[in-house]
């Protein structure tokens, strides 16, 4: 016999009701292409007022309906083929970019060399995706005893005094690193300006009302790209932060505008 559970079951509008990393909403006027054949796969959209119309379009340019889409209803598609990048952190380092089918693995292997957590995250929305921690040594040495496939490995153990030389030169090390990456972040480089859509973006900011991400995807393109974060987020490596300027996030009933301002 199946046991019913108790839980509440997920409910999307309630989940999908406000704007917060990772999703976006917006307001699209009638006859507006939310995406096109051959553009990339990395969005799902959650219809919550209206209609959609799904076709496609063969190369004598027919056009062909495959249906019609209402409210509650999802469309489109992500793309997991192995190959897209996600990003490895430890707590005080971005680690770089590695393809999501390494990720686990080189992120592990990592958290064993630093002896820190190390996270995967998602390139573009910061949001987690999983975290590693250091394996026992215990553990690594059975794995590599594995792995050598029979080739004898002597183990020597330090003395106390060494490993509390090393342990003096990690807690330096590591301390030499935050004051640097303070450093750094109070004072940004005064020659470093914006580039491209970069510097668009910030100028559609900077204007009295700000401006919307309906028009940031107009003027872009890139549909469901997380504003907020790219604007201003903790990692400090957003526009706003590099480039000087305050963010402001100003609700309007539904609408949402971003706001710059000189610091």
């Amino acid at each position: 016999m199946t046991k019913k559970s108790n839980k509440g079951s997920f409910d999307p509008a309630v989940f999908l009701a406000t704007a917060k990393l990772g999703r976006s909403i917006f307001d699209h006027a009638e006859g507006h292409v939310v995406f096109s054949q051959g553009d990339p796969a990395d969005a799902v959209f959650y219809l919550k007022k209206g209609n959609v119309k799904i076709a496609v379009t063969s190369e004598q340019g027919k056009e062909a309906i495959l249906g019609i889409l209402g409210e509650g209803e999802f469309f489109g598609e992500l793309k997991k083929n192995g190959r897209e990048p996600v990003m490895l952190t430890t707590p005080d380092q971005d680690a770089g970019m590695v393809p999501s089918a390494k990720a686990e693995a080189e992120a592990q292997q990592l958290a064993n060399q630093t002896g820190e957590v190390v996270s995967i995250r998602d390139h573009i929305s910061d949001k987690l995706i999983a975290s590693l921690t250091p394996k026992k040594k215990a553990d690594q040495a059975a794995e590599a005893k594995r792995l050598s496939k029979g080739v004898k490995v002597t183990k020597v153990a330090p003395t106390a005094k060494e490993l509390t030389e090393a342990s003096s030169k990690l807690k330096g090390k590591k301390a030499a690193k935050a004051k640097s990456a303070k450093s750094k972040a109070s004072k940004p480089k005064a020659d470093a300006q914006p580039e491209g859509k970069s510097a668009e973006c910030i100028r559609l900011a900077l204007r009295k009302n700000g401006v919307t991400p309906a028009e940031l995807n107009e003027f872009t393109g890139w549909k469901g790209a997380p504003w907020r974060w790219l604007y201003s987020n903790q990692k400090n490596n957003g526009w706003a932060d590099r480039f000087g300027y305050k963010l402001e996030v100003l609700r309007e009933g539904r609408a949402v505008h971003y706001r710059l301002t000189p610091r």
